[in-house]
């Protein structure tokens, strides 16, 4: 028997403490500003793991952004998105893709040789693996969080940033994301905050984004109000006209994670009932691209707020990031 199946059947008979496990708890330019630098800092070979399997494409651009998409043994496939993601061509040249809408193989992230495997335990396929991977001689990194927020995105950076012996690139890009996310709150300070829903089309169909997620919380920086903030809506999930119309936003944020465009959305907008909505009528309506608006944008979810912001407040001097 080879020395990865006997590794792999030990990884199966043994579910108990983790031999190597950092947990991240629950709650997912020109004008002179501040632009976080999203050129990764190559490391010396002997500093930190060399060869990592991040399982979800938050995770993958994190580690990208950290240390280099070199370090990268394996990534989903829809790091290769250029919708979705900021460097589709470099995660394109890591050697190994995870089908994106396929549960993890253990035995196959063995076959990667990984020295370290981040996953992210929202993720059910990635959550069944790290069961079983946890108890590897591999360290493991288990996110639990969902990303869903600017916040939760700057946690698992400094996370990964630990194992990856990266710590000050990690702090240096969030204190240059919390500068430029303090200067747009100044220019903000005492402007309306109109109401705002945010519809995905990370489906078939539209999705209404729920309070716990990235783009709501890219929302509420951009000195909008989410209407799903105190609403019945918990979570993120299927679009339906009724809800949209009771909902009543002033504006309409469509994030775009296919790369189909503001038709994606046409059903939906179109519907007789929605399209009576001020917002529709009105055209305030903006098109946002996933990877300013999704985590797995990593820190370009900066030039999301401020893109979102010049929209919502055309008249404050605001000037659009680098969506």
């Amino acid at each position: 028997m080879s020395d990865d199946r006997r590794r792999f059947r030990r990884w199966c008979a043994v579910l108990a403490v983790p031999a190597f496990l950092f947990v991240l708890a629950a709650c997912g330019g020109d004008d002179g500003r501040a632009e976080p630098s999203t050129e990764p800092v190559t490391q010396p070979a002997d500093e930190g793991p060399a060869q990592i399997a991040a399982l979800s494409s938050d995770a993958a651009e994190a580690v990208r952004t950290l240390v280099g998409a070199e370090r990268l043994v394996a990534v989903p496939e829809s790091t290769s998105n250029e919708h979705l993601g900021n460097h589709a061509d470099e995660m394109a040249q890591v050697p190994n893709h995870v089908p994106s809408s396929a549960n993890v193989d253990p035995e196959q992230v063995l076959s990667w040789d990984p020295d370290l495997v981040v996953v992210t335990a929202r993720h059910d396929g990635e959550q069944d693996a790290g069961e079983l991977l946890e108890q590897a001689d591999v360290p493991l990194v288990t996110i639990e969080n969902n990303w869903g927020s600017i916040e939760q995105l700057q946690d698992n950076y400094r996370t990964i940033g630990e194992a990856l012996g990266a710590v000050d690139r990690a702090d240096k890009l969030i204190a240059e994301m919390e500068a430029d996310l303090a200067e747009l709150a100044d220019q903000l300070d005492g402007a309306d905050e109109p109401s705002v829903l945010v519809l995905t089309n990370q489906a078939s169909d539209p999705f209404i984004a729920g309070p716990g997620s990235m783009p709501t919380d890219i929302v509420r920086h951009a000195g909008g109000a989410p209407v799903v903030d105190g609403s019945e809506i918990s979570r993120t999930m299927p679009a339906e006209p009724e809800q949209i119309v009771g909902l009543e936003p002033d504006a309409i944020l469509l994030v775009d994670v296919l790369g189909r465009g503001e038709e994606s959305f046409d059903g939906l907008l179109g519907n007789e009932a929605v399209a009576q909505l001020d917002a529709v009528e009105n055209g305030r309506i903006m098109t946002l691209p996933g990877r300013s608006a999704m985590a797995a944008g990593g820190v370009h979810v900066v030039d999301g707020v401020r893109d979102v912001a010049t929209w919502l407040h055309p008249g404050d001097g605001l000037e659009e990031g680098g969506a």
